[in-house]
């Protein structure tokens, strides 16, 4: 009893203080909430075909989170609808955050770890927007990789639920079906053998799906082995050297971020407690990195672009956050706690100047709000920049 007490008291002050890191990293989706990029699409689909747009793909794959909040906002004032797609992904956010803080989960530092989600330095594309709740969602199915197997009803319903929703929400759940395959054989317990055959199902779906899809792949040209390891090399130095990382050449930042996972990996093989649980995180990242690596081609970046695309480094930067947190109470060498607080501390003073997101440009949604309501064509402006000629379906 004390223990749930104690954890409904730890989720109250780590959602608050999530709330209002948001709110202060992007005042103006609260204050003033807009749709992002494709959230219109989905919308507009909604209204199209109702329920029959959660089986449309898109870029390739199902977005089910995007398309659950879509279906919710379609029927509402227009006025209303993109509060709701940014109270739906602040909703992902959250569960997210509350899924770190189960007792199943065996790492420590819990409620850190759960506000790494939002304290992460990055360019904020991934907040508050359903379109990117996907790649907050993937994290949710990370943690229930980690996660001791469940036992009472509602353990069950939000591993299910975890792996339906953010399954059918991206490619994710597909990369982590050889972990959840290790977790299975060394656990050998019926239940992870369950989790596990529901996760083929659901990634044999999404499988299909990108199988049969006409998505085209991203730019094509000449692989550069050292402009991939150059760039992917500075995006994580920024996480901890913020804007000093502009100054960097390829040769320096190749050579910091070799020594970093170098010292990374030796770091986690001395968490014998956790050390197996870090190691998965940190391959996950590796894996996902590689994937994204071949859709996006990072070597055809220019060097010292760290906006581009910072949605595909999200999960990989919280990673090595969380895999340094997870360091700090470990009964390991006092120098490697020392290394990992030394880290974060830079994190958070060297990337301080970029805590806020620049926020999104005033469209004219809300002024065309009545012609809207009244089914009348209007041209609506959707951040970043994106114009449709709109009008809105009538019952």
């Amino acid at each position: 009893m004390r223990l749930q007490s104690n954890l409904r008291l730890t989720a109250t002050w780590v959602t608050l203080a999530a709330v209002a890191i948001l709110f202060l990293r992007r005042p103006d989706a609260f204050l003033f909430p807009q749709f992002w990029a494709e959230d219109f699409i989905f919308l507009l689909q909604a209204q199209l075909h109702g329920w029959g747009a959660l089986r449309a793909e898109y870029s390739g794959y199902l977005h089910a989170i995007p398309r659950l909040i879509a279906m919710i906002a379609a029927p509402l004032d227009p006025v209303v609808q993109p509060g709701v797609f940014v109270g739906g992904s602040l909703l992902v956010t959250l569960g997210v955050m509350w899924s770190a803080l189960s007792p199943r989960l065996d790492l420590p530092n819990k409620p850190l770890i759960a506000l790494v989600v939002v304290l992460v330095p990055h360019s904020g594309e991934v907040f508050l927007n359903p379109t990117n709740a996907q790649w907050i969602a993937a994290l949710g199915l990370l943690l229930m990789l980690l996660k001791r197997d469940p036992v009472t009803r509602g353990d069950w319903c939000l591993d299910v639920g975890t792996i339906v929703l953010s399954g059918l929400s991206g490619p994710f759940l597909i990369l982590l079906i050889p972990f959840m395959s290790i977790r299975a054989w060394a656990r050998r317990t019926r239940v992870s053998f369950i989790l596990l055959g529901i996760s083929l199902g659901v990634a044999g779906i999404q499988a299909m799906v990108l199988s049969r899809s006409s998505y085209q792949p991203g730019p094509a040209g000449v692989f550069s082995l050292q402009m991939l390891l150059a760039n992917l090399s500075l995006r994580f130095e920024h996480v901890f050297l913020g804007n000093l990382v502009k100054t960097f050449s390829q040769f320096t930042a190749i050579s910091i971020g070799a020594i970093g996972v170098i010292c990374l990996g030796m770091a986690v093989t001395f968490a014998k407690p956790i050390r197996t649980h870090l190691f998965m995180l940190l391959a996950f990242a590796f894996a996902l990195l590689a994937v994204s690596a071949l859709r996006v081609r990072f070597d055809l970046l220019m060097f010292g672009d760290l906006h581009n695309g910072d949605r595909y480094f999200v999960i990989p930067k919280i990673v090595v956050l969380w895999t340094l947190v997870s360091l700090l109470p470990l009964p390991i060498n006092r120098w490697i706690r020392g290394a990992a607080m030394v880290g974060l501390m830079m994190a958070v003073v060297l990337n301080a100047s970029l805590f806020k997101f620049v926020p999104y440009d005033r469209t004219n949604w809300y002024e065309q709000a009545d012609n809207i309501r009244a089914g009348r064509e209007v041209k609506v402006v959707i951040n970043p920049g994106m114009e449709f000629d709109y009008q809105r379906p009538m019952k």
